[in-house]
């Protein structure tokens, strides 16, 4: 048995090298230094009770033609039939596949030539290895629903080639290296889910579709500068975020942004609110206040702005959103017609304004005794009387209306 779990690994190259004897004819073709690091990567990890993945890694046949996830391809020079893998995809990746344990072994640096690599849900533990910073060619990085540990490698600054890195759903601390937001490539970089913290940077220069940092404990102001051209996904929820969102309207190709559960204050900016790609904005739960007033057409399917400090009246541009829920503000004045009317034709489908400080309803009279069967209205709580068609969630409490006393105070100082 190779003793490969002790060797350190520049020795098992060493062995490999000089004993040729040693490795298959069946595996000439592969790179010898590759070979001998699939057999490294290979000792450090184990299939879990159900998993079979390792089954095919049998190291007397070639693992370019025999072994489950790995693919390999000619080198760069005509005439070079050297096989080198270009892709290492750990874990069946079946749906109920049990996965890996383990951990990743630093030999994943000596495969010069890959541009795949991932990792299927499992239990693979410890850190990240910094030997991964050295794949020039990466092109995607795929390590989550795992348990590894430890920071992310400030190497990964240079993987200038890499375009998607998910570390999702793993127990990583520290800092999210500032270098990762430059690397020119990057188009997705999903973070969700660990225990980092720290800051963002004041700008990123990387060509972001996709920035998922939420669950985690990121703390700061939101970067000034965002890749305006090419955001279209940012998640930075569940976090402790401070300061306002004023850059975020800026982001013109932006089509789901999702801020909430921070500490964001301030107003939210009026252009915001009618960016033509934007279908979901979700600001809930932070400290936000002013008004909520679009200056046009609201395209936006699903707006949540609850349990917030918003004030002012509610504005007839919001009866074009499918889900809104405004509850838990200091909004005031009455519900205009057009929310009604949209209600009742079922355009509208949720409505949530219970916890404000609304005293009228307008146009009454059309909306029908039922609503559609797909419409949530809830306007409990509230310093009116709540029309029979009302149907909240349980949580918004019993009292169908406010006390008098805090009415009288229609700027609604009041919890």
């Amino acid at each position: 048995m190779w003793v490969t779990k002790v060797l350190p690994v520049a020795l098992l190259f060493l062995q490999f090298l000089l004993l040729p004897e040693l490795l298959p004819i069946a595996s000439a073709q592969i790179d010898t230094t590759e070979y001998a690091a699939l057999r490294v990567i290979r000792n450090a990890l184990d299939d879990l009770p159900g998993s079979t993945f390792f089954a095919t890694w049998d190291f007397t046949l070639d693992p370019c033609s025999s072994f489950r996830g790995v693919v390999c391809s000619s080198g760069d020079h005509a005439g070079d039939s050297t096989q080198h893998v270009v892709m290492l995809s750990m874990g069946s990746g079946f749906a109920g596949s049990p996965g890996l344990s383990g951990h990743l072994s630093p030999a994943l640096g000596s495969l010069p030539y890959l541009r795949i690599l991932t990792l299927v849900p499992g239990s693979v533990r410890g850190s990240i290895p910094p030997q991964i910073g050295a794949l020039s060619r990466l092109e995607f990085l795929g390590i989550s629903k795992n348990g590894l540990s430890g920071s992310i490698p400030e190497s990964f600054k240079s993987l200038a080639s890499l375009r998607g890195l998910d570390l999702s759903n793993n127990k990583l601390t520290g800092s999210i290296p500032a270098s990762i937001f430059a690397l020119p490539s990057l188009a997705t970089l999903i973070l969700s889910s660990n225990d980092l913290s720290g800051s963002l940077p004041g700008a990123i220069a990387a060509p972001l579709q996709r920035l998922s940092a939420d669950r985690n404990r990121i703390s700061g102001n939101l970067p000034s500068a965002l890749p305006a051209a090419t955001l279209a996904h940012l998640d930075l929820s569940w976090n402790a975020l401070e300061g306002s969102i004023a850059s975020t309207a800026l982001l013109g190709q932006i089509a789901f942004l999702d801020l909430s559960s921070n500490r964001l204050s301030g107003a939210i900016p009026s252009s915001l609110l009618t960016l033509p790609e934007l279908a979901e904005l979700l600001l809930q739960r932070n400290l936000l206040g002013g008004s909520v007033d679009p200056q046009g057409p609201v395209r936006i399917t699903r707006l949540d702005l609850s349990h917030n400090a918003l004030t002012g009246s509610l504005s007839p541009f919001l009866a074009t959103v499918k889900s809104l829920l405004l509850n838990n503000n200091k909004l005031s004045g009455g519900v205009p017609r057009e929310l009604i009317q949209g209600l009742a034709a079922g355009d509208v489908e949720n409505l949530y304004l219970q916890h404000n400080f609304l005293s009228a309803i307008q146009a009454m009279e059309v909306m029908p005794q039922l609503l559609p069967a797909s419409s949530v209205f809830c306007i409990q709580y509230n310093c009116l009387e709540p029309p029979a068609q009302s149907s909240c969630p349980a949580s918004t409490g019993k009292e169908p209306s406010r006390p008098g006393f805090q009415c009288d105070d229609l700027d609604g100082d009041w919890d």
